[in-house]
């Protein structure tokens, strides 16, 4: 009777033990308020204009789907390859994703295995002042096996749970931080191949420029010499040469930097398949934007996720903080089994 209440005793008393274990001192994370209204403003003589729901969510709307133009795909595409910051993005990932699994296994022992044996052959010597044995050489073999736990913190009051909660909420953060540079890098590409285009069409409008204002001039030229026009038409028509050949050199610099800056975004130089084209045409090389999203479409948008995440790693952070104050409790452990063959040698 006594033997089985002092069992009932020890179970009860581990109760609390388990009950510590499985919690932790994370705040109750709440999530700041918006200031964004839920709700259309009234203004007097503004009617809400109501359009029909959107046949896909512009959440789901791919890059692919908004640039029409497959060159531009093409340029956009290589450029997510290529580039050189979002390529360290996703390193950035892969190494807050690593750092997460390390944290991770502090939830659970490190067992250590280690097995070694050994086998030496000495000659039957025996007695004192090296008597010598005619008997054959003895063959010893010696092996052992080790087993323990190097180092295990027991987690009572959630320190490491905390610590792997901060580190699964900082991958978040980082991995919608890539995100955020994956998006920002179509857009950048995107701007830079309509601006180069916009200046190879600007510069073809300024080389026709250039090439009426000299014909205009040669008129004028020839005018003067049979006496129609006064030397001030002469001087305005070589103005206007002069003033058409500086927006050449203006454009033709305008396009070098697009061009450079295209390159520089999509990590490589571009080959002539995928040059922008001359003739700038928008509505076959972008597609419009759905109208009537709804304002909690801004809560989708990665830096505000990346944001987000932040403050949750920092509120179990917290947690850890809290859990740093008391105590903590390390279990080491050793075992293993060695063979006997050793006691045998010095048997006789």
């Amino acid at each position: 009777m006594t033997t089985h209440f002092a069992k009932i005793l020890r179970y009860w008393a581990a109760v609390p033990v388990i009950l510590v274990a499985g919690c932790t001192m994370i705040p109750k994370y709440q999530p700041p308020p918006s200031n964004v209204s839920s709700s259309w403003p009234n203004v007097p003589g503004y009617s809400k204009v109501k359009t029909a729901p959107a046949p896909v969510p512009a959440a789901e709307i791919g890059w692919r789907d908004f640039f029409r133009d497959p060159k531009l795909q093409q340029v956009i595409a290589l450029a997510l390859t290529n580039n050189p910051s979002l390529r360290a993005a996703v390193e950035n990932v892969a190494q807050t994703r690593a750092l997460y699994h390390v944290q991770q296994a502090a939830l659970v022992p490190t067992v250590s295995l280690n097995a070694s044996g050994e086998r030496q052959r000495i000659p039957n010597v025996y007695g004192g002042r090296g008597t010598n044995s005619n008997a054959s050489p003895i063959t010893f073999t010696e092996y052992q096996v080790n087993f323990g736990v190097a180092s295990y913190e027991v987690d009572l009051f959630g320190q490491v749970r905390s610590l792997t909660r901060q580190a699964l909420e900082t991958y978040l953060a980082t991995a919608e931080e890539q995100r955020a540079a994956h998006i920002a890098l179509v857009a950048q590409v995107a701007t830079a191949y309509l601006t180069e285009q916009e200046a190879a069409e600007q510069l073809a409008i300024a080389r026709e420029t250039l090439k009426s204002a000299r014909q205009s001039f040669s008129l004028t030229q020839r005018s003067f010499q049979a006496g129609v026009v006064s030397q001030f038409d002469l001087n305005t028509a070589s103005a206007q040469v002069a003033s058409a050949s500086a927006s050449v050199a203006t454009y033709a610099q305008q396009l070098a930097e697009a061009s450079d800056n295209l390159s520089l975004l999509v990590g490589k130089p571009l080959p002539p398949e995928l040059q922008p084209s001359p003739r700038l045409n928008l509505k076959l090389c972008i597609s419009d934007i759905p109208a009537g999203l709804p304002s909690d479409l801004l809560e989708q948008r990665p830096d505000i996720l990346q944001a987000e995440h932040q403050l949750k790693a920092a509120n179990a952070n917290i947690g850890a903080a809290r859990a740093a104050f008391f105590p903590t409790i390390t279990l080491t452990g050793s075992g293993g089994y060695a063979s006997t063959t050793l006691q045998n040698l010095i048997a006789p």
